[in-house]
């Protein structure tokens, strides 16, 4: 078969400059259907995003000369003077309903040796009820609050979309209305095998594609028809967060009144970070490079940048991210989606066709990321929140970050609460292993928590000998 009567001049002279030219011989061992089939994949690659990646050593340099960055401190909690400019603002905008939620959902549970999306994983110790219900769950305590329908947009994946969309079905959508959930998908982009550098195939006729982090929400959303319904719903902001953070406080009325009028802000993109207190957190790092506002990803950044200290002792580098924003509408809009392109080195599962098996190789793996909206921001606003309150992430099986740690740090959220609410003798009246969960259908702060005591919605009976306690 002639190769000129397979692939046009164009694809052919594509593939040669991206020295794919394996490829020819490949595609003649296919049969016409899957010659068809894999052609019309690589039509598709935008192969010149490739040209784009991040430069790592500009990026070393710009970052060897960085400065921490300026940012609101948690302590204007305990300023009531502040909190009663910042916070009603951020109320009012909720309840007119200016304001609706984004989830980042796109990941499957592999790093946890879960099977399915990561939404479906066990959110809680006791009650073990899915990432998907428990934030759904928050919603309907929100609803309840401010006396509003939140709309909620999910971003799914090729990987995990119709897996999600099946999930909320056979869930009735845990309680919320249908109307009120929408999903959307985000793209796919190819990767190729760290030696060879030939793209990885799934099989003999398709490219193996993996998504392409959560940057790729702006393209997926704007090619959605979401950004329509919500403009004509007056939505104005969104409330960005990921899946794997149970913590998050999903609509923080404090960050979306410092967001919309604080000097800090530009009013197109503000973020909440926590400390950093371990050096070797891989957590990404709010910096101020060449005086603008940056996020950089850990692996990024050097370790002696990282071991930095001030004259206090305290880690010089030390906002990280919680990968919570909330987006002006029109700013993520306006905002063109060729960010930049990051390359990271993974271990890939594709199709070899030489061996015609699947194996597992280290691979050029591409994302983008949304923190790259930051920059292009006039002035972006940081917000930092205390972690024992909104930061246990369920990211990895071992290690840090695991479903264990992030059960236990709920509990002493609940057990910090109660502490304060003059339960001091209960709490320490427990084993130091004993887990707590409470549902936020019960409460869903410290003084709701206070209420439900009261009214008799939670009882605190004497401690029993189980390991784990459901309030």
């Amino acid at each position: 078969m002639n190769l000129d009567t397979t692939i046009d001049s164009l694809l052919k002279e594509t593939l040669i400059k991206n020295h794919q030219e394996w490829l020819f011989e490949h595609i003649q061992t296919l049969n016409l259907e899957e010659q068809a089939c894999l052609i019309s994949e690589l039509k598709q690659v935008p192969w010149q995003i490739f040209e784009k990646t991040q430069n790592e050593e500009e990026l070393v340099r710009q970052i060897a000369s960085a400065q921490a960055p300026m940012f609101v401190p948690y302590e204007l909690n305990a300023n009531q003077d502040e909190m009663d400019i910042y916070r009603p603002i951020g109320e009012q905008a909720i309840k007119d309903g200016k304001v609706a939620l984004l989830l980042v959902a796109g990941g499957l549970g592999s790093r946890l040796s879960f099977e399915g999306p990561k939404g479906i994983y066990p959110a809680r110790p006791i009650s073990k009820i899915s990432l998907f219900e428990h934030f759904a769950q928050k919603i309907k305590v929100l609803q309840r609050k401010y006396g509003i329908k939140l709309d909620w947009m999910i971003m799914t994946s090729f990987q995990n979309e119709e897996s999600t969309k099946l999930f909320f079905q056979a869930n009735r959508f845990f309680g919320l209305a249908q109307d009120q959930i929408h999903f959307f998908n985000q793209s796919g982009v190819i990767a190729f095998d760290q030696e060879s550098q030939h793209v990885l195939l799934k099989d003999r006729s398709h490219l193996q594609l993996y998504p392409d982090g959560h940057g790729g929400m702006i393209s997926a959303f704007k090619q959605s028809n979401l950004p329509k319904i919500m403009q004509s719903k007056g939505v104005e902001m969104i409330s960005y967060f990921q899946v794997d953070n149970p913590l998050i406080d999903l609509l923080d009325p404090l960050l979306i009144g410092l967001h919309l009028a604080h000097a800090s802000s530009s009013r197109e993109i503000s973020s909440k970070i926590v400390e950093k207190t371990d050096e070797n957190e891989k957590v990404g790092l709010f910096m101020s490079i060449e005086n603008q506002l940056r996020l950089i990803e850990y692996h990024q950044i050097p370790s002696e940048i990282l071991e930095l200290r001030d004259e206090n002792d305290v880690l010089k580098f030390r906002c990280a991210s919680i990968a919570a924003h909330i987006i002006q509408l029109d700013f993520l809009l306006s905002c063109e989606e060729d960010l930049h392109i990051y390359e990271s080195i993974k271990s890939l599962s594709h199709f070899d066709p030489i061996q015609n098996q699947i194996v597992t190789k280290p691979g050029r793996k591409f994302e983008r990321f949304i923190f790259d909206l930051i920059p292009k921001a006039k002035k972006s606003l940081i917000y930092e929140t205390k972690r024992s309150q909104e930061f246990a992430p369920i990211k990895n099986r071992q290690g840090k970050d695991t479903p264990e740690s992030s059960y236990l740090l709920q509990s002493e959220k609940i057990k910090s609460w109660l502490k304060t609410l003059g339960y001091l003798d209960w709490i320490e009246a427990l084993p130091s292993e004993h887990i707590i969960e409470l549902s936020p259908l019960i409460a869903n702060d410290q003084n709701e928590l206070h209420i439900a005591i009261q009214n008799g919605k939670v009882t605190l009976n004497t401690p029993i000998q189980d390991q784990k306690i459901l309030l």
